[in-house]
């Protein structure tokens, strides 16, 4: 968990962060066996966004593409298409939380081996930032 503290001071932190998040999501990971539908040594990741719970979504929705534009630009890894977002998959999978289990089924079936999805909530005094990854094949 990350709390951003000055909120006028977001952009450098926010690219901070993307960066953070991609650098936690390859590690290590493209040496291991990824899925079938994947060309080989390719790791397919959704980033399904940063919810704003109480905080201006200008600045979640900012974080969600600073996130995807970092993921895409890492070699080995490929950003899943049409973009969805945590609440579109919920929905569509019928999941009424972010539990692992229902997240990760939707994930394969969106054919993705890795999902980045988190939250932005108003602190005290700022931000507060947790950013999730869920290895779709372990839950």
């Amino acid at each position: 968990m990350l709390r951003l503290t000055h909120p006028r001071k977001l952009a450098p932190l926010v690219a901070v962060l993307a960066a953070l998040v991609v650098a936690v999501l390859t590690r290590g990971v493209l040496a291991q066996p990824v899925a079938a539908a994947a060309p080989e040594g390719v790791l397919t990741v959704g980033v399904l966004g940063v919810d704003s719970v109480g905080a201006p979504e200008a600045l979640a929705q900012g974080l969600t593409s600073a996130l995807r534009q970092r993921a895409a630009a890492v070699p080995g890894v490929r950003l899943l298409a049409g973009g969805k977002d945590l609440v579109e998959v919920k929905l569509m999978f019928g999941c009424l939380d972010e539990r692992a289990e229902c997240l990760a089924k939707a994930g394969r079936s969106l054919g993705a081996d890795r999902l980045v999805f988190g939250s932005l909530r108003k602190a005290s005094g700022g931000y507060t930032v947790v950013v999730k990854q869920l290895d779709v094949s372990t839950g």
